[in-house]
């Protein structure tokens, strides 16, 4: 009677296997979900509002902050560089009326549930502000690459967001 029947120990490795395997699909089923639970979301969006402050409105909206890896800014299709300050205020040298620009390098982090003028024009008249609108309405393109705090993930915002501004 010292002996356990075969039966008995193939019994107890098929459980213990089977532990194992549902511990490490557990694991990876955190992982997952702690990705999910501080995903950015980033989105672009103009206004124009006759009186009021015109603006192009970067929008952090997702539960948790967005990195910014990289961003380019195109006018007429033609490639300024990316949000930084020189870019930006190359854009604005084009332009009549000079708007107000919030820019952002590499690296630096848009927290969640904030909202950033990326370029704003207080007092928009429709007639008197023609050109900012035809900036916004044909001319200008933006893509932001960014991710999570946990890196990798490589997502896009774009504006206008039917726009592909990849070369």
């Amino acid at each position: 009677m010292g002996t356990t029947p075969p039966v008995i120990a193939w019994g107890g490795f098929v459980v213990a296997i089977a532990g194992v395997l549902l511990t490490v699909f557990q694991a990876w089923r955190t992982q997952v979900h702690n990705r999910r639970s501080v995903r950015p979301l980033l989105q672009l969006r103009y206004s124009l509002p006759q009186g009021g402050t015109a603006e192009l409105v970067l929008n952090s909206i997702g539960l948790g902050p967005a990195v910014i890896v990289s961003s380019r800014l195109l006018l007429d299709g033609k490639p300024l560089g990316g949000l930084d300050r020189d870019s930006v205020n190359r854009l604005r040298a084009q332009l009549e009326t000079r708007p107000h620009a919030t820019t952002f390098v590499p690296g630096e982090a848009c927290p969640r549930e904030s909202s950033h003028a990326l370029l704003s024009l207080p007092g928009y008249d429709k007639k008197k502000n023609a050109e900012f609108t035809n900036l916004l309405e044909h001319r200008l393109r933006i893509e932001i690459v960014y991710e999570s705090l946990y890196g990798g993930e490589d997502f896009r915002a774009c504006f206008p967001r039917t726009a592909d501004v990849r070369t």
